[in-house]
């Protein structure tokens, strides 16, 4: 996923850039404790995945994984033990720091419930068919930019593809052919994200506006500028736009752009703190494990959360409190 930075929001396009660390995890308390539907009906073109749901009980012997960061790699967990036929993936904003970024197995789908940092799902995914996109929305819409994003996110642009409804009613749409991002509004925050995974606070581009059609918005979109010598902030973009119909015509970084970036499985938080490894790790409460090696903050180890991933053959870690 590092062919992009992605960031949670803690910036106002209207107002003054405005930094919102604090805010934000209180918004994430208050939320927390809010009353949630039984069962999300959000899923992913292509899986079967149920988003915001956790699989409670069902579980096998051992059923926890740990260091897993989507719920695709979660699924192929599960595809690899005897026995698994579903799975519940927990993400990295859980309650509990000890199940963030864990992996369940289960045989059973126990008693469904809903969960706002679960994301679960059988063994195997077959097709599913797909909703008509609400009265007014396009079918098929087109992510664009003459302006400065495409040289720090150039992955987010292309053609996108309806392929569900969310909770509030708004379409959701998946890109098309790499399946790489999604467009969707996140009704509680009050923001349009273009995003790796759906109904995350997270991601690479970001709009304000609450239009019910992304192709009626009217505010301006901003990109996460991000680097080495970079402001690694929002900064807005008048050229980006997002119109209905498949007229896309792709867009290279520019040649005086000092980023590149190569796939990875994690996106990183330019916020970020050292990590170590190894017996270093043995007392912390948080850690994620890669290759049988432990990996953890380097300070204030048992709070926090910690992601490692893969560049150019390497392990990276990082660390975020």
């Amino acid at each position: 996923l590092l062919f992009k930075t992605s960031k949670s929001v803690s910036w106002s396009s209207s107002l003054a850039m405005i930094k919102l660390p604090v805010l934000f995890l209180i918004f994430l308390v208050s939320v927390s404790y809010e009353d949630t539907p039984l069962r999300s009906n959000i899923s992913r073109a292509g899986d079967c995945y149920e988003w915001e749901v956790e699989y409670h009980g069902g579980g096998l012997e051992n059923p926890m994984l740990t260091g897993v960061t989507s719920a695709d790699k979660c699924q192929e967990l599960c595809q690899g033990r005897q026995g698994c036929n579903y799975f519940t993936w927990v993400n990295s904003q859980d309650d509990v720091s000890g199940y963030r970024n864990t992996c369940w197995l289960k045989s059973t789908q126990g008693t469904p419930q809903a969960s706002k940092t679960c994301v679960s799902g059988p063994r195997s995914c077959g097709g599913n068919p797909t909703t008509q996109a609400p009265s007014g929305c396009c079918e098929t819409v087109t992510i664009s930019s003459t302006g400065d994003a495409p040289d720090y996110q150039w992955t987010r642009f292309g053609t996108f593809r309806h392929y569900a409804n969310s909770d509030d009613g708004r379409p959701m749409y998946r890109q098309d052919p790499a399946a790489a991002n999604y467009l969707y509004y996140l009704e509680w925050l009050g923001v349009w994200y273009v995003n790796d995974n759906p109904l995350e606070n997270m991601g690479g581009l970001i709009n304000w506006g609450d239009a019910w059609c992304p192709s009626d918005i009217q505010e301006e979109w901003s990109f996460y500028r991000w680097g080495d010598g970079e402001v690694n902030d929002w900064e807005a973009d008048p050229g980006l736009k997002v119109t209905c119909g498949e007229n896309y015509e792709p867009t290279k970084p520019s040649t005086t752009s000092t980023q590149k970036s190569t796939p990875s499985t994690h996106t990183p938080n330019p916020n970020t703190e050292p990590c170590t490894f190894g017996h270093a790790c043995d007392d912390c409460s948080v850690w994620a494990e890669v290759n049988g090696v432990r990996y953890c903050c380097a300070s204030q180890c048992d709070w926090g959360d910690v992601f490692v991933w893969t560049e150019n053959g390497q392990v990276q870690c990082e660390c975020t409190h």
